[in-house]
C-alpha cells in the first residue's frame, strides 16, 4: 500500500512544499500581502501529468477553506473559498476589483479565476461577473 503511494505521487509528480516560501516569488507575495493573517494548511506542488506536462502548478490550501491555484510563471490563476470565508477585494487586480468596488460594493467574493484571456468572480450571492483578460466587464453570466 505504501509503496502504491509513493508510485502515484512519483508518476503523477505531486510534491508538498513546506511554507509559502518554496513557491515562486511573486505568489510568496501575493500571500503574504493579502492572505498574512491565514494559516497555511498544505501547498501541493504538481508536475508531470497531474501538472500539464512540463508545467509547475501549486495549490495552497488555508486552514480557513481558501485555496490558491498558482501556474509555472509563478501568477495567481484561481482564488476559492469555502466555509463563508470571502476573497479580500485588494487580491483581485485593479480593474476588476474597481467594477466590483462600483457596483457591488457590499458584495462577498467566493471565487476568482483567470484563465486564457477571461476572468470570472463569483459573488456570495450566486452572481458570475465575467471579465476580459485585462479586467473590462463583459457580462454577467
Amino acid at each position: 500500500m505504501i509503496l502504491s503511494g509513493i508510485f502515484f505521487a512519483a508518476f503523477t509528480g505531486i510534491s508538498f512544499a513546506q511554507s509559502a516560501n518554496d513557491l515562486p516569488k511573486n505568489a510568496s507575495n501575493f500571500i503574504s500581502q493579502h492572505f498574512s493573517s491565514e494559516t497555511i494548511k498544505e501547498i501541493d506542488k504538481k508536475d508531470g501529468i497531474e501538472g500539464y506536462f512540463n508545467d509547475e502548478l501549486y495549490e495552497v490550501e488555508f486552514t480557513n477553506g481558501t485555496s490558491i491555484d498558482i501556474d509555472e510563471n509563478g501568477e495567481v490563476t484561481e482564488i476559492e473559498t469555502e466555509n463563508g470565508t470571502s476573497i479580500p477585494k485588494e487580491a483581485l487586480p485593479n480593474q476588476v476589483r474597481t467594477y466590483i468596488e462600483s457596483n457591488y460594493s457590499n458584495a462577498q467574493i467566493v471565487s476568482w479565476e483567470k484563465e486564457d484571456d477571461e476572468q470570472e468572480v463569483k459573488l456570495a450571492n450566486g452572481t458570475e461577473l465575467e471579465f476580459d483578460g485585462s479586467g473590462k466587464f463583459l457580462r454577467i453570466d
